[in-house]
């Protein structure tokens, strides 16, 4: 693959720095390139986040590679990164991959493939991963949410935001670049657009897009920042057979306003399992239209569909764009 040849053309030419996990890893790739920008530090950011590694090739020696790595990339690998850093594990591209175990199996390769010479930063969060780092040939590090100064001056949102910039200090505490480079670099970084991005505010209504969600746990962790004021929610997509009952519990506890768009019948199941109700609707527009007329001053309305946008979208970003043009017509 174009991936292989890549990474065994560049290895000893300059550290490689492959990220990977179900959910955050455009983030925390942008993020970690930032920091080495910032710290002077000759970087280029490439792979799965748009911009093709075999590209880079001929990048000159000694220039780090920040790689975003996707299950789809991984599952041939044969040559891993000089650090390789896993955010998480969670169900996702079953219709690929198969099963669940595939999946792990495949985003595991990342560490599977690297020399004794290497790092593997993992999140000791996941059972898998503390497995995978007693087997791995390299030098396992792992990371949890940090309670660190420095992550007060990021400038997204979340708790799992914070756990992804851990994966960056873990990183960098690695490669000794300075606290200060760090926090400036945090401060600094611009989020990367359809990852709980703030649309703006309408009639008092902050419409939040996090189209990027496609599975349940991350439509979770957008809700937890929101749940004070959370008024209302839109999910669905294309069904990929994923489990809704744990999200559908905790939207209905939060009492928010539930639109289900084509392909959702299974969280319409779920929510109605938990004691609540939903609104199917076919497009964002009648999502957006209705929830003006009941949601309050102050209140979020948040697109996190905890499922794939294809069959309605040709991808995230057009669901993205769509909602942003349905808010706009409510100006």
């Amino acid at each position: 693959s174009a991936t292989n040849i890549f990474m065994a053309e560049r290895k000893g030419r300059g550290t490689l720095i492959g990220v990977t996990g179900t959910k955050g890893k455009s983030t925390t790739s942008s993020l970690l390139a930032h920091v080495l920008k910032t710290a002077g530090i000759p970087c280029v950011l490439i792979g799965n986040i748009g911009s093709p590694s075999i590209e880079h090739i001929d990048e000159p020696d000694g220039t780090v590679m920040v790689i975003e790595m996707s299950s789809y990339q991984l599952a041939d690998l044969t040559v891993g990164p000089d650090i390789a850093v896993v955010l998480n594990l969670y169900e996702e591209h079953m219709d690929w991959h198969g099963d669940v175990a595939s999946y792990h199996a495949a985003k595991m390769r990342i560490a599977d493939t690297q020399a004794s010479t290497d790092v593997f930063v993992y999140n000791e969060r996941f059972s898998q991963l503390l497995e995978l780092a007693k087997r791995v040939k390299s030098q396992a590090i792992p990371f949890h949410l940090s309670d660190d100064p420095v992550l007060d001056l990021l400038v997204l949102r979340g708790e799992h935001n914070r756990e992804n910039a851990s994966a960056v200090l873990a990183v960098t505490d690695f490669l000794h670049i300075g606290r200060q480079d760090v926090a400036s670099a945090f401060a600094s970084f611009t989020p990367l657009p359809h990852r709980l991005e703030d649309v703006g505010t309408v009639h008092g209504i902050l419409f939040v897009n996090d189209s990027i969600s496609t599975t349940p746990q991350s439509a979770l962790a957008a809700i937890e920042v929101f749940t004070d004021r959370l008024g209302a929610i839109i999910l669905g997509g294309q069904d990929r057979g994923y489990h809704f009952d744990d999200l559908a519990k905790r939207v209905v506890e939060l009492g928010a306003h539930v639109y289900v768009m084509p392909g959702g019948d299974r969280i319409l199941e779920a929510i109605a399992r938990a004691g609540g109700e939903a609104m199917a609707v076919k497009t964002l527009d009648e999502a957006v239209k209705d929830a003006t007329q009941y949601l309050a001053e102050g209140q979020v309305m948040l697109l996190s569909p905890a499922s794939p946008s294809y069959g309605q979208f040709k991808n995230f970003e057009e669901r993205g764009e769509a909602f942003k043009r349905a808010i706009a017509s409510i100006r």
